[in-house]
Parts: C-alpha cells; sequence; structure tokens
C-alpha cells in the first residue's frame, strides 16, 4: 500500500483587551509593560473580550489588574503537542538576543518541534516550546546585551485526544518530522499512516480514517509504545515539490487489540 501538516499563529495581548498591546494590564495605555503572556492559535485574531479565549485570543480577565514592571499572564497553557506558540508582550522586545524554555537555550530558527522563538516587534515575542515535554509548569526567561530582561511561567499540559502536529509547509530537500501523542490513552501503540488524498478509509467497526481513499493510497509507519514521540517522516525529495502529504495516526491496545482503533486529527504538509 503506498502513499506520497498544520499550525499558524495568531495573536496574544492581555488586560485592556487591546490585541496584542504593549501596555500593562489594567492601565488603560499609560505605561508599559515588560512582558505579558498569551498563546498564538491557529487562526486567532487577538481580541480580548475578558473572558475565556478561543483560537489564539488572550483573555482580558486581568484588565483589572495593576502595573507591575514584570507584567501579568493570561492563556498561558499550551499542549505539549501543538502548533501554537507563547506570546509575550513588553517593551524593547526587539532587543531580545537570547530565550530559555526551562533552563535550555532556544535556537531563533529551530527546527520544528525543538522549540524556538521569533521576534515580532518591539512589543512581541513569540515562543514556541519543545514538543513532547512532560505536563508542569515551565519557566521563560529573555535577555537582550545587557542581562535578562524578564521571566515568565507557562502551563504544559497533555492533550485529552490522541494528537498529531506537522507543519504546514515543509522545504524539500530536508528531513521533515511530525509529533505524536496518545493523549490521556496510555500504553496504547501508535502507527502513523501517511497519503496523498484526504478522502477517507473506513472498515466498519475496526477503522475510520480521514484519509487514504479506503486503503487504495497509504503507508505506514513503525509502531511506537510511548505517551509521546517524534516520529521522522524521511528526507523530502524534490519531486514532491507543490505536492500535500495527510497524515493520520492510529492508536492500537498492545494487549487486548480492542477495536474500532482510536485515530488522531489530521494535519498536512505541503512542500515548497
Amino acid at each position: 500500500m503506498s502513499g506520497s501538516s498544520t499550525g499558524s499563529s495568531g495573536t496574544g495581548s492581555s488586560g485592556t483587551g487591546t490585541s496584542g498591546s504593549p501596555v500593562s494590564s489594567g492601565m488603560s495605555g499609560s505605561s508599559c509593560s515588560s512582558g505579558s503572556t498569551g498563546t498564538s492559535g491557529s487562526s486567532g485574531t487577538g481580541s480580548s473580550t475578558g473572558t475565556s479565549g478561543t483560537s489564539g485570543s488572550c483573555t482580558g480577565s486581568s484588565g483589572s489588574g495593576s502595573s507591575s514592571s514584570s507584567g501579568t499572564s493570561c492563556n498561558q497553557s499550551l499542549p505539549n503537542v501543538t502548533t501554537d506558540c507563547f506570546v509575550i508582550v513588553g517593551c524593547g522586545l526587539d532587543e531580545v538576543t537570547g530565550v530559555t524554555f526551562d533552563g535550555t537555550a532556544l535556537d531563533a530558527n529551530g527546527a520544528f518541534g525543538d522549540g524556538s522563538y521569533t521576534i515580532v516587534d518591539e512589543h512581541r515575542l513569540e515562543v514556541c516550546p519543545p514538543l513532547c515535554m512532560d505536563a508542569g509548569t515551565y519557566v521563560i526567561e529573555y535577555s537582550d546585551a545587557n542581562g535578562v530582561l524578564g521571566s515568565q511561567e507557562v502551563d504544559i499540559t497533555v492533550p485529552d485526544d490522541p494528537t498529531l502536529v506537522c507543519e504546514a509547509d515543509h522545504l524539500a530537500g530536508t528531513e521533515q518530522c511530525v509529533f505524536l501523542s496518545s493523549g490521556t490513552t496510555p500504553n496504547t501503540a501508535q502507527f502513523l499512516i501517511y497519503s496523498t488524498e484526504n478522502i477517507p478509509t473506513v472498515v466498519p467497526g475496526l477503522l475510520s480514517l480521514d484519509i487514504g481513499n479506503q486503503g487504495t493510497n497509504y503507508s505506514c509507519g513503525p509502531g511506537a509504545v510511548d505517551a509521546c514521540f517524534k516520529r521522522v517522516v524521511g528526507l523530502i525529495p524534490a519531486s514532491a515539490i507543490g505536492q500535500t502529504l495527510y497524515f493520520q495516526s492510529i492508536l492500537i491496545d498492545p494487549v487486548t487489540f480492542s477495536t474500532p482503533y482510536l485515530t488522531s486529527n489530521v494535519c498536512a504538509t505541503t512542500y515548497q
């Protein structure tokens, strides 16, 4: 059987509900915060409404807070497999020369899943955490040439459902990796399926995939019994330029082999 993914960023803000505003929480634009934290989302506009934000919006629940040199935080939690990033809003962030996540230095141009940061402008810094980290609270610290500018605590969680993430675009001629999480389903073997067709494959009572064109167009990678891991797809040939590859994982209990098998979301990568 033969065959031959996605996330983008939204915005984060806090306090005044002004979508990425550099002002400190609750000060109506009168002073600048050195770093409030939100999360970038898959399609968020960054609108702050004072309720729990979705799709990358940053909550306004801290809008009544006072000005603080360390900034305030909102929506500071991400799952351990995600294409979203934490957003730090403050002043002088275009002068950042280094970022650490849990004490480990991040590369501004880090490979997908390894953790990286992007200086958007003087008021906005996006920090993408390394993937497949254990659930817990971690510290992001950012520095300029004179030393530490600030730090923020953020939370990493485990997704409830099986989750697969990959790049929306990938450069041909380079190695591609994707990341798989079994979510809160323990001790399952995860198998990566990939196909050039996002047409379903359904075997009643056994399996329901959203790709593979009823089993006529797919390949299956080796399985792994691991809660979260990186799977190397391989070196992408130049002949793949312009094509899109769809990924989905199958989860199988290696003891009971109970059916129907669980499956993850679908993600897609287009090759450049």
